[in-house]
């Protein structure tokens, strides 16, 4: 909602300065959005927002006033406030001066001191760590000046036994900041009750109106919400007139507006004449329904705990025997989640403000002093004819903005597509702007904005730099509202997180094989048995899915395993940016063999696995000869516990042959299967310059690719009839 906030006392040393007084100098308005971000997210995000909806301080002067930055950041933030228009803020000796730990502190300054780009201009502030930079919205801070003003009240006249009314005349200058706090008769305070009333709006009430009346001096108090001081006005008096035949006088009326449901208002209807007029209440053109929720008062309707049925038109009859006046008014009821673009929002108004009543005239309008919820109110007064009028009025209350920004935080991989979604509520009338790390978003080659109103943000192949802080800001007339996102992009490259180890299992007992990766964007996960996908029927089951914190797990159960179940078991996790493996071997207990082996390609400069595809258990060991030499004979080359071999950094001439994996089954008895390794040698481009041309020729450029007759050799083989690739460009 839009209002002022005032804070406690043992908060000023924050959030405001105190007077002489002990009354806070300074009121904070801010939009209905959520305040704080709970502990959970400022650790998820590392960045926050103590008060991201403050968008106006106003303070006195006389006072000054000392302003928190609205962000913050867990760990350290780095907080800065700069100017609207971007340009830092700098300390002005006894101005102007930012603290250590981010708080603005404006000065006491006198009229001759004021500076407008200092003391009524715009302000934000930001907070910046690791996790990005992120930017409060706007907030305008105004000084009040500390200047002279009287408040009046004027002399009234009322007939003996009618009602009276008072009402305090203050400046229009100064109307925003001062309010009636009390009234005096003849120097002693007003207390309420009996004949006396006190309105909301400060009007001062007298029914049933006596001689002795007009004995007595009436005065308004007035005070300053900024500067605490405190004003009296002159002495009124009333003149009491003996009840002569007239028709009825409307005194004070009631306003057409909006409330909640379950809030309670009073519709004032006051009226003079003689005889004393009588007073009849309409909704929608018919007499008022019994209900205890209504009570009719001396001082108009006053309606408890309304209900949505409660909405409608409202006339006030008054009418004596010499004539009659009506009071006509509208009001709406409005559920809490209401989305119509005018209405109260959470904490809307508890009593419709007053308007006094303005001069008769054909047709005038005029603003209300004071700001009611973000809203501005005004009153209509149309001429009927000399014996009856209609007093027309309307608050408009504008529902705050909300902005929500989806996905809150987001971790992913590079050349992945992010779309943020800024989602608005409270008003269709609202531009969406974008920012990272507090600078504007501009559309480009990575960059796109697209909806109605700008609402979405596409982020296309993302790279490592445009991680940050993502910020979509939605305004309207007096109105700002944000949320932000945390975004990282990393080399999402998957890991194996948690994998299996080898064991020894028994014919016909089930086991179950998990693996956990994490990439980004997640990975998926296959598998494969000696290097074959495994097979899915009702003895193989494999499931797969992703934890909340983006992780892939993966399982694969063999319900009744037979020694064809045995062998290397390889999980392989992949994504658009990469893979990664992991493998064990699972012995099944039998007579060991070998299965058939494939011949394998190898690339030069790579690496090369080769599983010995032994099944059954136990045996002795496994065994790899190359040339009938024993493995390992170099340092590229690496057999492992379960038979795998390792071939580091290929190499076509030392590389490529037959190689044979022998399994000592028994004491004196080995099996062995042979296997080709093939390797193939990638060919290279040579490098090439652009020469220097001009406008309009034609360049010739040649693109060489060479093949190497081996791995690690210098020596380039002769050009083969496709190895040269020419284009001819033309320079424009």
């Amino acid at each position: 909602m839009t209002g002022f906030l005032w804070f406690r006392e043992n908060a000023v040393d924050l959030f405001g300065v105190k007077s002489e007084t002990g009354e806070t100098t300074a009121t904070w308005e801010s939009a209905a959005q959520n305040d704080m971000v709970n502990s959970e997210d400022v650790v998820s995000t590392r960045l926050y927002f103590v008060n991201a909806s403050l968008q106006r301080v106003t303070f006195s002067s006389s006072v000054g006033v000392s302003l928190p930055c609205p962000a913050g950041g867990a760990p350290h933030a780095v907080l800065r406030w700069y100017l609207a228009t971007g340009d830092d803020i700098y300390d002005v000796p006894h101005i102007r001066h930012v603290h250590a730990n981010g708080t603005l502190q404006l000065y006491p300054f006198s009229p001759s001191a004021f500076n407008s780009f200092i003391h009524d201009n715009d302000y934000f502030c930001t907070a910046e760590n690791q996790a990005g930079k992120i930017r409060s919205p706007s907030i305008r801070v105004k000084a009040v000046f500390r200047e002279p003003y009287t408040v009046r009240v004027a002399d009234q006249r009322s007939m003996r036994g009618n009602v009276a009314v008072f009402k305090c005349l203050i400046p229009s200058a100064v109307q925003e900041y001062v309010s009636v706090v009390s009234w005096e008769k003849d120097t002693v305070s007003i207390v309420p009750g009996n004949r006396f009333f006190l309105t909301s709006y400060g009007a001062l009430y007298i029914s049933d109106v006596q001689k002795e009346d007009a004995l007595s001096t009436y005065r308004c108090i007035t005070k300053h919400k900024y500067s605490g001081e405190t004003r009296q006005s002159n002495g009124a008096r009333l003149s009491v007139l003996d009840p002569t035949e007239s028709p009825p006088s409307v005194m004070d009326s009631f306003q057409s507006g909006e409330v909640q449901v379950g809030r309670s208002i009073e519709l004032p209807c006051i009226a003079s004449g003689y005889p004393n007029p009588t007073i009849r209440w309409l909704k929608d053109g018919r007499p008022l329904p019994a209900d205890s929720r209504w009570t009719r008062r001396l001082t108009g309707l006053t309606i408890s705990d309304l209900r949505l049925e409660d909405s409608g038109n409202y006339i006030c009859e008054v009418t004596n025997s010499f004539g009659s006046k009506e009071v006509t008014g509208h009001l709406n009821v409005i559920g809490e989640d209401s989305g119509k673009e005018i209405g109260g929002g959470r904490g809307g108004i508890v009593a419709l403000a007053q308007c006094p009543p303005p001069p008769l005239i054909a047709r005038w309008s005029f603003y209300l002093p004071a700001i009611v919820h973000g809203g501005i109110c005004r009153s209509l007064v149309s001429a009927a004819g000399s014996t009856s009028r209609k007093l027309l009025s309307s608050c408009l209350i504008k529902k705050p903005l909300r902005v929500t920004l989806s996905p809150k935080n987001l971790k992913t991989g590079i050349s992945s597509t992010v779309i943020l979604s800024c989602a608005v509520q409270g008003s269709p009338h609202f531009t969406v702007s974008w920012f990272r790390n507090t600078e504007p978003v501009l559309p480009d080659q990575h960059f796109s904005i697209q909806g109605a109103h700008n609402e979405t943000l596409f982020i296309t192949a993302a790279q490592k730099r445009h991680s940050g802080a993502y910020q979509c800001f939605a305004t309207r007339k007096g109105q700002t509202a944000q949320d932000f996102s945390i975004i990282l992009l990393e080399d999402g490259t998957p890991r194996i997180v948690f994998s299996f180890s080898e064991r020894v299992v028994a014919p016909g007992e089930p086991f179950s094989l998990m693996c956990t990766a994490k990439g980004a964007p997640p990975p998926t996960i296959s598998w494969t048995l000696d290097d074959e996908p495994i097979a899915r029927d009702s003895a193989h089951r494999a499931s797969q899915y992703t934890l909340s914190d983006g992780s892939t797990v993966s399982h694969v159960n063999v319900s009744n395993p037979q020694i064809r179940d045995g062998g290397v078991y390889r999980c392989a996790a992949r994504n658009s940016a990469g893979s990664a493996e992991y493998q064990a071997r699972i012995n099944v207990r039998g007579p060991p063999s070998i299965r058939a082996m494939r011949n394998i390609t190898a690339v030069a400069g790579r690496n090369t696995f080769i599983n010995c595809r032994v099944i059954g258990y136990p045996y002795y060991s496994i065994k790899w000869y190359k040339d009938g030499m024993l493995l390992p004979d170099n340092h590229r080359q690496v057999v492992y516990e379960n038979g795998t071999l390792k071939l580091s950094d290929v190499q076509k001439g030392m590389d490529e042959g037959a190689y044979l994996c022998s399994v000592l089954i028994q004491p004196q008895l080995s099996i062995s299967q042979t296997v080709y390794v093939t390797v193939k040698v990638p060919p290279l481009i040579q490098p090439f310059d652009f020469p220097p041309t001009s406008i309009g020729k034609l360049m010739y450029i040649a693109c060489v690719g060479v093949v190497r007759r081996h791995a690690h050799s210098d020596n380039l083989a002769k050009r083969r009839p496709g190895d040269c690739v020419r284009h001819l460009w033309r320079h424009h």
